[in-house]
């Protein structure tokens, strides 16, 4: 997912939804390129799939990659 997140970077782009399997070997990697890759996204829907059923897949909160995609409602 990274490396088609790269190829596409955009100041125009105001809300993203990604799906991809987990791939711990990135996944912090890809966090946090969004954030500098789409300076303007207002909305952000991120999909994480195991890869498999037994898989353990952390749960990221967004305040640790960028906090100004947390707001309260």
């Amino acid at each position: 997912m990274l490396r088609i997140l790269r190829r596409c970077p955009s100041d125009r782009t105001d809300a993203l939804e990604i799906e991809y399997v987990a791939d711990d070997d990135n996944d912090e990697e890809l966090l946090q390129f969004i954030p500098q890759a789409f300076p303007n996204l207002r909305r952000l829907n991120i999909l994480r799939h195991r890869r498999r059923e037994t898989d353990a897949v952390p749960v990221v909160r967004p305040r640790s990659f960028c906090p100004r995609f947390y707001t309260r409602l």
